[in-house]
C-alpha cells in the first residue's frame, strides 16, 4: 500500500510539473521595449510618435505638447546581445541614438537586460532677418530593463535610465556657448505595454517620465532654470 502511494505521488508530481511547464511555455512575441534579444541576424523595427509636454516652469500657464516621429530599428548579434538604434525628429530638430543591449531570460515570463546608448541631437531655427540659432549635443543613457509577460499576448516592460550630458554647443548669430559637463543630468523611467492590435500587427503604448536639467527638444526656449524639471512623454508605435 505504501509503495503504491509513493508511485501515485511520484506520477502526480511529474504530471503536475508537465502541466505547469506547458502552462508557462509562452511563445515569443514581437517587441521593441521588452528585454528580449532578437535571433542573431534578425531585424526588428517600429514606427510611431512620441508626445512630450513642456514643464510649467518653462512655459508658465501654457502647456505645449510637442509630437516627434519615432523610428526604432534593432538587430540581433548573438543569443543575448543586440544593437539598437532610434531616430526621433521634429523637422527642425532631430535625435539619433545607437546602443547595445544584453538581455537574459530568468524564466519564460521574466526577462532582464542592461545596456548603454549614445544619443546625438541637432536643432536649427532660422527666420530671415529675425532669428538664427542652432545647437547640438551628445548624451549618454546607461539603462536597465525588466520585462514580464502578463498573458500570452500582453507583455510589460519597465526601463530605468541615467541621463549623462557629454557635450553641448549652441549658437545665436555670432554668439556661441559650449561646454562639456560629463555629469549626470537626470534620470528617466519608462513603462510600456506591447500587444497585438489588428491584422496580426503589434503595437507599443507607454509612458516615459523624464526628470532632468535639460531636454534636447526644448533647446530653442533657452530656459534659465538650473535645476531638474519633469518632462512627461507618451509613446505610441506600430511594429513592422
Amino acid at each position: 500500500m505504501v509503495i503504491r502511494l509513493r508511485i501515485f505521488l511520484v506520477n502526480a508530481w511529474f504530471a503536475f510539473g508537465t502541466l505547469a511547464a506547458n502552462a508557462q511555455a509562452l511563445p515569443a512575441q514581437p517587441s521593441i521595449y521588452f528585454p528580449q534579444a532578437p535571433e542573431p541576424g534578425q531585424w526588428r523595427s517600429s514606427v510611431g510618435v512620441v508626445f512630450t509636454t513642456t514643464p510649467p516652469e518653462i512655459t508658465e500657464e501654457i502647456r505645449i505638447t510637442i509630437p516627434a516621429i519615432d523610428v526604432n530599428l534593432q538587430r540581433g548579434l548573438s543569443k543575448h546581445l543586440y544593437i539598437v538604434s532610434r531616430l526621433q525628429t521634429q523637422i527642425v530638430q532631430s535625435n539619433l541614438t545607437l546602443g547595445l543591449r544584453w538581455a537574459i531570460p530568468l524564466n519564460d515570463r521574466l526577462h532582464l537586460s542592461v545596456g548603454d546608448d549614445i544619443s546625438g541631437w541637432f536643432g536649427a531655427l532660422r527666420l530671415k532677418d529675425v532669428f538664427n540659432s542652432q545647437a547640438y549635443g551628445l548624451v549618454n543613457y546607461p539603462n536597465a530593463s525588466i520585462g514580464y509577460r502578463l498573458t500570452r499576448d500582453l507583455q510589460l516592460a519597465v526601463r530605468a535610465e541615467a541621463i549623462i550630458d557629454w557635450y553641448y554647443r549652441s549658437q545665436v548669430g555670432s554668439l556661441a556657448v559650449e561646454y562639456k559637463p560629463r555629469t549626470v543630468n537626470g534620470a528617466a523611467l519608462t513603462f510600456v505595454l506591447e500587444q497585438p492590435f489588428y491584422n496580426r500587427r503589434h503595437v507599443t503604448l507607454g509612458l516615459r517620465a523624464v526628470y532632468a536639467d535639460f531636454n534636447w527638444q526644448f533647446w530653442s526656449l533657452y530656459e534659465t532654470f538650473d535645476r531638474n524639471l519633469f518632462y512627461p512623454q507618451l509613446l505610441f508605435g506600430f511594429m513592422l
